[in-house]
């Protein structure tokens, strides 16, 4: 176990849940007041969101560094909750473009140096671009842009060897799993994305995307100008991107207790009754609804305790 969640298998084969033992902090660690003071010249967060993670708070999580002498003396700050509630701001372009990343993850990455490099620097590295990049960049028509924006930025990270965490600029994410030899897998893989001239996209394996991709593109006039083709390719992108959050799963998501529970049966029932290929796109979003399904039951369990007798 490398992080702080502990891995379980529920009824439903295809999913699974993890669960995180953590203590909530009386105040947020001295570290943390460079995030608070942070200039931010793009607006994103904003001061409301800002303010509100600051409610929320930090967690302490007994897990220490791998590599450390006092490795089982030593705990691990998490700022889960308010991760979450930046993430939820996320544009849908930028939701898209995380998607997408995670695929390229699964096909290129994971077969080589396996879950070395995680969702979790994905999500980093989005926390840091929708902030350091103006607003009107995150639309449907700069998807191939962004999605190259974020991989410059992973390459430019690996090559130093230094990831800094999003809250704390000082730490290095990388310094854990992403060392040595797994690092230089890491930037030949991406240095060969940036070649490529972005034809990865067609050998993306999940969901069938690069094939779906390459009969489309098996039908394109070749007198298309570059730009009407890049604008083909983001508008295909986003369509498969979108299909990821059907049923508007990561958002509008019920507040309630009871309703939670409804809405987990009804998407679960909708799951079963399509068939295998249908149900490629949504498995990935239903794993991201289950994660946000968690988030809400934890945090309603602890403000109104008689409900966790259920």
């Amino acid at each position: 176990m490398t992080g702080p969640a502990i891995h379980d298998h529920n009824d439903y084969k295809e999913f699974s849940s993890d669960a995180v033992l953590a203590l909530k902090c009386a105040q947020w660690p001295q570290e943390e007041n460079e995030w608070f003071q942070r200039r931010r010249l793009n607006g994103w967060p904003t001061p409301m969101q800002i303010e509100q993670a600051r409610e929320y708070g930090c967690f302490v999580t007994p897990v220490g560094h791998p590599h450390s002498s006092e490795c089982l003396l030593e705990w691990r700050l998490s700022f889960s909750i308010a991760e979450r509630d930046l993430t939820r701001s996320f544009e849908d372009t930028t939701m898209h473009v995380y998607i997408l990343l995670k695929m390229i993850k699964k096909t290129y990455i994971e077969p080589v140096i396996g879950d070395a490099f995680s969702s979790y620097h994905c999500k980093v590295c989005m926390l840091w671009m929708s902030e350091g990049t103006p607003h009107k960049l995150w639309c449907k028509e700069n998807l191939l842009l962004c999605l190259i924006l974020f991989i410059s930025q992973q390459y430019e990270w690996a090559t130093a060897g230094f990831c800094p965490d999003y809250f704390i600029v000082t730490n290095n994410i990388y310094d854990i799993n992403i060392i040595g030899a797994v690092r230089k897998d890491l930037v030949q893989i991406l240095r060969s994305l940036l070649s490529s001239n972005c034809t990865f996209i067609l050998g993306i394996q999940c969901c069938d995307l690069g094939q779906r991709l390459a009969d489309e593109f098996s039908r394109f006039d070749y007198c298309l100008t570059p730009i009407t083709r890049e604008t083909r390719v983001n508008h295909m992108l986003t369509i498969a991107a979108a299909s990821l959050c059907r049923f508007s799963i990561l958002v509008n998501i019920p507040q309630h207790y009871s309703s939670l529970v409804d809405y987990l049966d009804r998407i679960m029932y909708a799951f079963a009754s399509l068939q295998y290929l249908q149900q490629c796109p949504l498995r990935y979003a239903i794993i991201m609804l289950l994660s946000q399904l968690g988030f809400h039951t934890a945090t309603i369990c602890k403000e109104n305790a008689h409900l966790m007798s259920r």
